[in-house]
C-alpha cells in the first residue's frame, strides 16, 4: 500500500478505487488502518465496506464498535445502513430490530430493502408483507422486483400468482421487470403480464430483459420477440449482433 500512496493523486485514486473491495475482503484491518490516509469520497465508501464485513465475518458488535467512532460526521446513519446489510446476510429478523432503530427515510428505506431482499431467498412469502416498511417508491419497486426474482426461483407459479395479484401501478410495473429476467420460455401470461406495464420506458424495459433472458436457450423464440415495436434501435441492434453470433455458433 506505500508505493500505491507514493503514486501521484491521478494514479493513485484509480488505483485505490480498484483495490478497496479486495482489501476490505481480503485485509480489514490494512483497510481500517489507511482509512485516514484516503480522499473522503474513497474513505466514504471504504467504510461502508468495512461495516457490512465486520458485521458478516466479526459481530454486528464489533461492526458497531467500528462506526460509532464515525457517529458525529455526516452520513453516520448510512454506516448503520451497511452494519445492518451485513448483518440481514445471516439474521433478518435481527436486521429489522436495528433497522427500526434508523430515523425515517430514504436510507432506513435502503436498510430494509438490503434486509428483505436476502430474506427473500428464504422465505419471499414472508417478506412480501416486510414491503410495508418500505415507504420511498422507487426503493419499494426495486426491492418487489428482487422479491418476485427469488420467488420465481422456488416457486415460479406462486411469484406469478404474487405479482398478478398487485395493484395497477409502478410497483407491480418494477415487480413484472424483476420477474423477466427469470423467465426461460414464452407463454400468453407473461406477454400479458409485460403488456399490463402502465409507464413505457419500463414495459420496454422488460421485453428487453425477457429477450436476453431466452437468447441463449431458444434464440429463435427472441428473434421472434425482437421484432415488437417497442425495443428501441440500438438496443435492436446490440441484440441482432448477439444473435446473429449465436446463429454462427450452431
Amino acid at each position: 500500500m506505500d508505493w500505491v500512496f507514493s503514486q501521484d493523486k491521478e494514479i493513485r485514486m484509480p488505483l485505490l478505487q480498484t483495490a478497496q473491495h479486495s482489501l476490505v475482503d481480503g485485509d480489514i484491518e490494512t483497510a481500517i488502518r489507511i482509512l485516514p490516509r484516503l480522499d473522503e469520497s474513497t474513505r466514504t465508501q471504504m467504510k461502508r465496506q468495512i461495516a457490512e464485513r465486520l458485521a458478516i465475518t466479526a459481530s454486528p458488535a464489533e461492526a458497531l464498535s467500528f462506526i460509532r467512532q464515525f457517529e458525529a460526521e455526516p452520513g453516520y446513519d448510512q454506516l448503520q445502513a451497511a452494519l445492518i446489510a451485513g448483518v440481514a446476510r445471516a439474521d433478518a429478523y435481527a436486521a429489522r430490530q436495528l433497522a427500526d432503530q434508523l430515523p425515517a427515510g430514504e436510507v432506513r428505506d435502503y436498510a430494509y430493502s438490503n434486509i428483505i431482499s436476502y430474506h427473500a431467498r428464504a422465505n419471499p412469502a414472508e417478506a412480501t408483507r416486510w414491503l410495508d416498511n418500505v415507504d420511498t417508491p422507487h426503493i419499494r419497486g426495486t426491492v418487489a422486483g428482487e422479491i418476485a426474482a427469488a420467488w420465481y426461483e422456488i416457486d415460479p407459479g406462486a411469484a406469478n400468482r404474487w405479482v398478478s395479484s398487485l395493484p395497477v401501478g409502478p410497483m407491480r410495473d418494477a415487480t413484472i421487470v424483476g420477474l423477466t429476467s427469470r423467465w426461460r420460455d414464452v407463454d400468453p401470461q407473461q406477454r400479458a403480464m409485460i403488456e399490463s406495464i402502465s409507464d413505457p420506458d419500463l414495459r420496454s424495459q422488460a421485453k428487453i430483459r425477457q429477450i436476453y433472458s431466452v437468447m441463449r436457450r431458444n434464440p429463435e423464440q427472441a428473434r421472434k420477440l425482437l421484432q415488437d415495436g417497442d425495443i428501441p434501435a440500438q438496443e435492436r441492434q446490440r441484440i441482432e449482433t448477439m444473435l446473429a453470433r449465436t446463429r454462427r455458433t450452431y
